[in-house]
């Protein structure tokens, strides 16, 4: 089954390379491209914030020839085309409805293989452009891994006509957070902010660079 998926993931990447290129025109921006470009080296968790399923979507293409992994809350479990196609692009299920934590599990053994896994912290669309308050669970998978977090940010201009801008920010990493296996809740609320942070500045300036028309890479 391995094998169907694999195959099934690379003909769907290639078929829908030019057509999402197309259909969304992402233009991407770096907040300081000689620490992180789209080129990731090993594992590293990809946090964004979250306006649609196109998120990961547009993600996909950006850090190509590598291969994104998501978190999904919204696993399409009861829908088997749906659920297929999850399993061939090896989404990492964060079952809600039993409040299971094996998505932690499953992500961490991801990243240490050396994959790059994204998770939307906010745990719902926002479609009203604001950065909604982050859940924790993602930390315990930046704690238990060791791997660098790299912010990435969409200002979800999608649409006929339209153009999804994107951000990448420069990695942050674990030691920044100061998190241990008996950490406080106050130590867990400031490291939570901290990502947050970085993440609401990283939008600030994608806002201030498509303004200006900075300079991108595409």
């Amino acid at each position: 089954m391995r094998v169907i998926y694999f195959i099934c993931r690379w003909i769907g990447l290639i078929s829908a390379l030019i057509p999402g290129l197309i259909i969304f025109k992402p233009k991407i921006y770096y907040e300081d491209r000689q620490k992180q470009s789209r080129k990731v080296k090993g594992g590293a968790l990809i946090v964004s914030n979250h306006f649609a399923v196109f998120d990961y979507m547009v993600s996909v293409f950006l850090f190509l020839p590598r291969f994104l992994r998501v978190v999904s809350a919204e696993f399409p479990y009861h829908n088997w085309f749906l659920s297929f196609g999850m399993n061939c692009f090896r989404g990492i299920k964060a079952d809600q409805s039993v409040k299971s934590m094996k998505f932690v599990d499953d992500s961490v053994k991801a990243l240490r293989k050396g994959d790059i896994v994204q998770i939307f912290p906010e745990g719902h669309n926002t479609k009203d452009g604001n950065v909604a308050p982050f859940k924790t669970p993602y930390l315990m998978i930046i704690m238990r891994s060791g791997k660098p977090v790299i912010p990435v940010v969409l200002d979800g201009n999608y649409g006929l006509f339209k153009r999804v801008h994107v951000i990448i920010g420069k990695p942050i990493y674990p030691d920044e957070l100061q998190l241990t296996d008996d950490c406080s809740e106050e130590q867990i609320a400031r490291a939570n902010d901290y990502i947050r942070n970085r993440v609401v500045s990283l939008k600030c300036l994608l806002e201030q660079k498509c303004k200006g028309g900075g300079p991108s890479d595409s």
